[in-house]
């Protein structure tokens, strides 16, 4: 949340994708903000989503907030996630 294009590019190199410009992550990061996926969502711009139902919690872009996983995710969801990524220390 503090520097997306760096996240971004992290993440391409992390799947070992090669030849990815700069420009071209910030512009992926630009256009990819939680609002415009939220609302691309919403209009049904997304192509190959399921749609879940109408509510807030069918969407799969969400509230979009750091941390906000603990109000919906069970104590015990988070520590069997928690131990899932305690396995990738370079994350």
């Amino acid at each position: 949340m503090k520097d997306g294009p760096k996240e971004l590019h992290r993440i391409v190199s992390f799947l070992n994708i090669k030849n990815v410009k700069k420009s071209l992550i910030e512009k992926i990061y630009r256009l990819s903000s939680a609002y415009k996926m939220r609302k691309m969502e919403i209009e049904g711009k997304i192509e190959g989503r399921k749609k879940f139902g109408n509510g807030r919690n069918s969407l799969k872009v969400r509230r979009a907030v750091v941390g906000s996983y603990k109000d919906e995710m069970s104590l015990p969801d988070i520590q069997y996630c928690n131990r899932l990524l305690n396995k990738f220390p370079n994350l």
